[in-house]
């Protein structure tokens, strides 16, 4: 049987058969086309992920700019202490495909936001006019420590343009030994009015 992964904040849910579940996933993800766009199938489990008191991501959930312009304060996926992981935010729908607006390396399970930001986290800038944009939290677990300065990793301070855009996912995994993504969730997002305010004076690097 699957049980949904939920280790803190706590619902009354049955479990499922891993059939059901499977079918769950599958109509989950493909719904915006995250899968097969990004994924060629769905992780098998959920991360959680909430930013501030109120906005949870399940999914598919609309979510502003504005709500999501500072890191999630919660993150949350299954692991075993001593592990590290990998996490990547990325916007599957930015001009070049894709965008990483957030990439954690080190990262303990129970506590993720002590790990190494590599890519500091931005907060989404989709185009006036671009619909939603598909911004896609992936978990991978690591098969070793990776330091910093690794030459398949990318780097990228806040509001800087480079270092970010058309990475390739595939080779960045592979180079780095990743496993997985062993979890991923997902939210849409469209431009607001704050989007032209989130990096007035971005840098080159």
């Amino acid at each position: 049987m699957h049980s949904f992964f939920e280790p803190k904040y706590q619902v009354e849910a049955e479990e499922v058969s891993d059939e059901e579940w499977a079918e769950y996933l599958s109509s989950g993800w493909g719904q915006d086309g995250v899968v097969p766009a990004l994924l060629p199938r769905p992780p098998p489990y959920l991360a959680n992920v909430k930013y501030g008191d109120h906005h949870c991501l399940h999914l598919g959930t609309h979510l502003t700019p504005a709500q999501v312009a500072i890191p999630p304060t919660s993150l949350q996926f299954p692991g075993e202490r001593g592990e590290k992981f990998t996490i990547l935010l990325v916007d599957l729908d930015s001009p070049a495909q894709p965008r990483i607006l957030w990439l954690v390396i080190n990262a303990p399970v129970d506590q993720p936001r002590k790990g190494v930001s590599v890519v500091e986290y931005e907060s989404p800038r989709p185009s006036r006019g671009t619909g939603d944009h598909r911004l896609v939290f992936l978990i991978y677990r690591q098969n070793t420590a990776l330091h910093p300065t690794h030459p398949a990793l990318p780097t990228a301070k806040a509001c800087q343009k480079g270092g970010r855009d058309g990475v390739d996912l595939t080779s960045l995994t592979r180079d780095l030994r990743l496993e997985g993504p062993i979890a991923a969730n997902y939210m849409l997002s469209q431009w607001d009015i704050t989007v032209e305010h989130a990096c007035p004076n971005p840098h080159s690097g």
